[in-house]
């Protein structure tokens, strides 16, 4: 508002009052004049003011508006930072949050099981963690931190190298190993290093006393002394002798056998035949080449008659003869003496032949046979090496071609690799070698792509799921082109049987022949061949149509009568099921019996008989079920049913039995015939039997068993052997006669392989021990000794377990001392888990009572030997036993009335919970009484329930603990003891004294035995403090000479690589020095992305208006690391900053340590570390480990 508008109201104002206030005196005008001119300023002062505040208001809304957008475009950045270090973002621009970053979130997400991103610094934050970790996902992370790793790279590297973890990695990175395999191979094997190793490995040696004893024994490789060692044989000469000559047998007898019916195999069979006289392929093969050499030797001899006129060829012809001649007599001696049973060398077999009147055998002719031998035989071996390679250069080329595919395959599909240039440079290189023809360098190079393929996790399931689904379709082809030749088939036996005079019968006929022959031995690959052939046979004589016409109408009527079929067997069953009900319910009926809900039962035998009758599927199925309900209201029929099914089963068993009887007399028959004869002229059928026979046995099915036999009667009879067969079964029969007729309570039959198990008294105990791998903790040891793991011993009852007795409790006790840790709640064996027990015990009378489904599956595993008799244990024996206990505790009790007892013993009550209540002792030491009860557990636990839960009191407190069941074990001294046999006697609470008192005899050895042991500990106490003393003052000057000689140690190297430290500290000083620069600090971009914590800092610290007043940078240690199996330097420093804020008026400082490795050769700083000085987390020391770091500074 202007002066002039303010003047203009005030004279307007000074009007109105003129004219309005006519009575008001001039003094009173000129006041008001002046107040309404100063309220008029007032007002545009506020005015003016308000709008200053409004805009202040603006401008801060705006600030706080770009203040609010930078953070989230500063926030954005970040994401896009931790993305790229994941690898999921690549994008040079893409705006705030374009396609490229949310494509990177996405990826993120899922690769680290996230459910959402917001641009929130928690989220972020936690982004830049998982960023700065390396890990590609959390599948990859969470099996790194398995195995102590937390480094990506050496990570993937132990992986592909097979190790398990980092401390494995570390060690065998460490000791210079190539994998884990060869390191795990290194570290079991005792050898200093690992040239040693590999040089040892090279021979064939694993470990160091291996070696050692080999060259003791003369042996460089370990394949001669393994072999050496296998053989017996007392030293090198002995077994070099016996080797060479079995390896003269053995090439002898592949020669003999490849080189049959030639000349040259003669010799070789003669040598094989010595060596082993009873080998038929090579007697055969010897007899093959004894006919060819007669025939050769009467042709020779007929062309030197022919062959006179010409000398030089009579001479030729005459040396052959000869040579032949040599042959047919090296063969007949060599026949006779291995007919003799003589085993000797060439040398041998000529002295005999010499006997033989073999006179003309020549050794310039067995020289030149097995030179030839030789000959041939190198040849050979360089020819299977050349078709060696040659086969492993065309699979290499064919698994080349396939990976290939596969790659392109897997890129189509959107796949991407997670190392891309890898595997790009792999596929490259593949490439290269193919079109080189190299085979060598395509097998290596195929090796190496093959490998960092399958390194993808991703690659590899697409490649198993695409395996998967040619091989179903690879299937369903050859499955569809067999249903094809079937079809062919079937059409082709219709048309010649409507056309038997058409022209082309035969040649249809041999079509038919092919297609079963086809169908009979052909795989997939002949299959898919042969139906194109039959396809185009058929096709030629115009029936290819015609025969899928066929095969198509034939389809539909099978699936006709597949269902008419289905639904025929379905109503035969609910028939026979009906028709047996109706069988039981005349035999329930017919001695006696009566149904309570007699109309029920009476309208479903009516319904069963319509049913019946009518043969409809759904009535019978109605019927049924009307009956079940009318039947299944009766106990007694049910019952009834189920004695006939025990009755049914001890019949199948008694059926059982007798076919295995006899089929074993039969297989045991033809065992001993062809143990007596192994050249027996009907080995082939004899041995079918066998094998037939054996398959039967053990399948227990008497249906199997009984036509197995039966056919084995049948063959044996057309070989002449019926009545030597069935003498050996008779025989079987007489000598088992008992045993066949004999039968358990429950209806197993009792047999010669059974009968310790069935055949005993009832009150006897077996313990059966499980021989099988599956065993949980026992085994046998060389010895043959038993012995227990670790592990709890399972043990079980065969049968439900009996009322807990001393017997039982002694035998418990029994299998305690072999190791076990028992206790006397034994539980009943389950069906599915005996394998899984160590040790069954058997009480014979309780064990017969089971069912005889339950009792024979333990008969069937003592049968079969997986379960044998570990002990047996005779219940007049154990009843003998607890008789005498019994005794004795009468005698102990009468003591104890008549006051005779000094000491101190045990009460056992009849009920009450496991445990032990003790009467604080008046005169005797507490430690005696509680070292005895410790000691004779065992003992106790014979006659009494016992655990190790003790409770103790005043005799009073201890009675009425008792009555209340809070123990079942009472130890007392004898006047307590007596006290508390009479009030319980009074009560009539049943209790037993054991028969285990302590008195003064045992006493005293208890008192000399705790003080014996109190001196020990006293002694071994003063020895190990000694110890201590003196290993602690040893230690401290070890630690001072340690010492001395570390700081001597650092100063060389110190002294040794200053100036190279010295350039590593100003290189990196000089790096990020500007970082902290007191007057215009800035962190460049290239620091930054090396360490991008660094980054963060220094801006947080700007943005808090503190400013840096000084950084000190100390070097920690510098040194050389390794990083892709190049040695590199690597430094480590410490920055002391200090900082002021002026604004807060506040001075503070921090510290950081960061490092890299510098990369001479390529330029580059790698592999950076930041962490603070604490370095709470471990870091540095993971970093430096990880890296294979050798310090030149520092000395440990």
């Amino acid at each position: 508002m202007t002066k002039n508008s303010i003047l203009a109201g005030c004279l307007s104002a000074l009007l109105s009052c003129s004219l309005s206030a006519h009575s008001v005196a001039a003094q009173d005008v000129g006041d008001l004049v002046l107040g309404l001119i100063g309220s008029a300023i007032q007002a545009e002062r506020q005015n003016q003011a308000r709008q200053q505040a409004n805009q202040r208001a603006n401008q801060r809304a705006n600030q706080a508006r770009r203040q609010q957008a930078n953070a989230r475009a500063a926030m954005v950045r970040r994401t896009q930072t931790g993305l790229k270090a994941l690898g999921f973002y690549n994008m040079a621009i893409d705006g705030a949050s374009g396609p490229g970053t949310r494509n990177g979130i996405r990826a993120y997400l899922q690769a680290f099981n996230l459910a959402n991103f917001e641009f929130t610094t928690s989220d972020i934050e936690l982004l830049e963690s998982i960023a700065a970790s390396g890990f590609r996902s959390a599948n990859e992370r969470n099996q790194a931190l398995r195995g102590g790793f937390n480094a990506r790279e050496d990570f993937i590297a132990a992986r592909a190298a097979g190790y398990a973890n980092f401390r494995e990695f570390t060690n065998g990175r460490n000791v210079g190993a190539r994998n884990a395999a060869e390191y795990r191979q290194f570290e079991n094997s005792g050898f200093a290093s690992i040239p040693l190793f590999r040089g040892a490995s090279r021979r064939g040696f694993t470990s160091l006393i291996e070696m050692q004893q080999a060259e003791t024994a003369g042996f460089q490789n370990a394949s001669d002394y393994r072999e050496f060692v296998q053989s017996g044989a007392p030293d090198q000469a002995t077994f070099l002798a016996d080797r060479d000559r079995i390896r003269a047998a053995q090439e002898a007898r592949r020669t003999c056998i490849a080189l049959r019916q030639t000349e040259t195999s003669n010799l070789a069979c003669a040598e094989a035949l010595t060596a082993n006289p009873n080998d038929k392929e090579v007697r055969t093969a010897y007899q093959d080449v004894a006919q060819e050499l007669e025939l050769a030797l009467r042709r020779a001899r007929a062309n030197l008659s022919d062959a006179e006129e010409n000398s030089q060829q009579a001479i030729n012809t005459a040396v052959r003869i000869n040579t032949l001649t040599a042959h047919e007599a090296l063969q007949k001696c060599t026949l006779a003496a291995a007919d003799a049973d003589l085993q000797s060398d060439i040398r041998a077999i000529q002295t005999n032949c010499t006997l033989a009147d073999a006179d003309n055998l020549r050794p310039d002719i067995l020289a030149l046979i097995a030179v030839q031998l030789e000959e041939l035989r190198k040849e050979q071996v360089q020819e299977a090496e050349q078709e060696k390679s040659r086969l492993a250069a065309v699979q290499a080329k064919e698994g080349a071609l396939g990976l290939m595919e596969r790659v392109a395959q897997y890129n189509a599909s959107g796949g991407q690799f997670v190392e891309a240039l890898d595997v790009a440079r792999a596929i490259s290189r593949l490439q290269s070698a193919i079109a080189d023809d190299d085979p060598e360098q395509l097998v290596r190079t195929f090796d190496a792509a093959r490998i960092l393929t399958n390194l993808d996790v991703s690659f590899a399931t697409f490649v198993d799921r695409a395996k998967r689904t040619e091989l179903e379709a690879r299937a369903a082809a050859v499955e569809n082109t067999r249903r094809e030749l079937q079809r062919y088939s079937a059409f082709l036996r219709s048309h010649i049987s409507a056309n038997m005079l058409n022209a082309n019968t035969s040649d249809l006929l041999e079509i038919l022949e092919d297609i079963e022959d086809i169908l009979a031995t052909g795989g997939p690959e002949t299959l898919v061949i042969g139906r194109s052939d039959i396809e185009n046979s058929l096709r030629r004589y115009q029936l290819l149509r015609l025969a899928e016409a066929f095969e198509l109408e034939r389809e539909e009527q099978e699936a006709s009568l597949a269902q008419i079929g289905a639904e025929g067997i379905a109503a035969d069953e609910a028939r026979a099921r009906a028709e047996g009900l109706l069988e039981d319910l005349r035999a329930f009926i017919d001695v006696g019996n009566t149904f309570q809900n007699g109309m029920e039962v009476a309208r479903a035998v009516q319904a069963l008989m319509s049913a019946i009758q009518s043969g409809d599927q759904d009535e019978l199925g109605r019927a049924l079920t009307i009956a079940n309900k009318a039947f299944g209201d009766n106990s007694d029929f049910g019952a009834f049913r189920s004695d006939r099914d025990q009755l049914n089963n001890e019949t199948r068993n008694n059926a059982l039995a007798v076919a295995r009887a006899r089929a074993e007399a039969t297989n045991e028959f033809i065992i001993a015939t062809l143990a007596r004869n192994p050249l027996d002229p009907n080995l082939p059928s004899l041995l079918e039997l066998n094998e037939d026979l054996e398959t039967a046995l053990a399948s227990d099915d008497l249906q199997q068993v009984s036509a197995t036999q039966q056919h084995s009667e049948n063959i044996l009879d057309e070989l002449g052997l019926s009545s030597e067969v069935q003498a050996a079964i008779r025989g079987a029969e007489l000598a088992n006669a008992i045993q066949d007729v004999a039968q358990t309570d429950n209806g197993l039959a009792i047999t010669a392989r059974n009968q310790v198990l069935f055949d005993g008294p009832e009150d006897d105990i077996i313990i059966l021990e499980n021989r099988t791998n599956s065993a949980p903790s026992i085994s046998r040891n060389l010895r043959d000794e038993l012995t227990l793991g670790d592990g709890a011993t399972v043990v079980c009852w065969g049968h439900h377990p009996p009322k807990g007795s001393t017997a039982t409790r002694i035998v418990i006790n029994e299998v305690n001392s072999f190791g076990a840790q028992l206790s006397s709640e034994i539980p009943r064996c389950g069906m599915d888990a005996v394998l899984n027990t160590d040790l069954i015990l058997l009480r014979r009378g309780e064990f017969l009572k089971e069912p005889a489904n339950y009792a024979s599956l333990f008969s069937d595993l003592f049968e079969t030997e997986t379960f044998t008799i570990l002990e047996t244990y005779s219940g007049k024996s154990l009843s003998d036993q607890a008789t005498k206990f019994d005794q004795a505790s009468d005698y102990l009790t009468l003591q104890l009335q008549n006051q005779l007892l000094i000491g101190f013993g045990y009460l056992a009550l009849a009920e009450g919970q496991l445990g032990t209540c003790v009467v604080e002792a008046t005169s005797i030491d507490a430690r005696l009484m509680s070292t005895h009860l410790s000691d004779q557990m065992s003992e106790l636990q014979i006659h009494t329930p016992m655990i190790g839960t003790v409770l103790s009191g005043d005799a009073d407190w201890v009675y009425a603990t008792a009555q209340s069941g809070l123990c079942n074990v009472i130890q007392a001294e004898a006047t307590a003891m007596r006290d508390l046999v009479g009030a319980f006697a009074r009560n009539g609470i049943d209790h037993r004294l054991v028969p285990v008192w302590a008195d003064e005899t045992e006493i005293t050895r208890i008192e000399a035995s705790i003080a014996n042991q109190e001196a020990n500990q006293a002694t071994k106490l003063a020895a190990l403090t000694q110890q201590i003393e003196a290993n602690a003052a040893q230690q401290a000057a070890q630690d001072v000479l340690a010492e001395r000689e570390r700081l001597e140690a650092q100063a060389k190297l110190r002294k040794t690589y200053a100036q190279e430290a010295r350039a590593a500290l100003n290189e990196i000083q000089g790096f990020v020095s500007s970082s902290f620069d007191t007057e215009n600090p800035s962190t460049p971009g290239n620091v930054r992305v090396l360490f991008p914590e660094l980054g963060e800092l220094t801006d947080k610290l700007a943005h808090e208006l503190w400013e840096f007043e000084r950084s000190d940078f100390d070097l920690l240690d510098y040194g050389l690391s390794s990083w892709r199996e190049r040695r590199m330097e690597a430094i480590l420093v410490q920055i002391n900053v200090g900082i002021q804020n002026r604004t807060r008026g506040e001075r503070s400082s921090f510290c950081i340590l960061i490092g890299y490795l510098i990369d001479a050769e390529f330029g580059v700083r790698r592999d950076p570390i930041f962490a603070d000085c604490g370095d709470p987390l471990g870091q540095v020391q993971g970093w430096l480990t990880g890296r294979n770091f050798e310090s030149r500074w520092v000395s440990e």
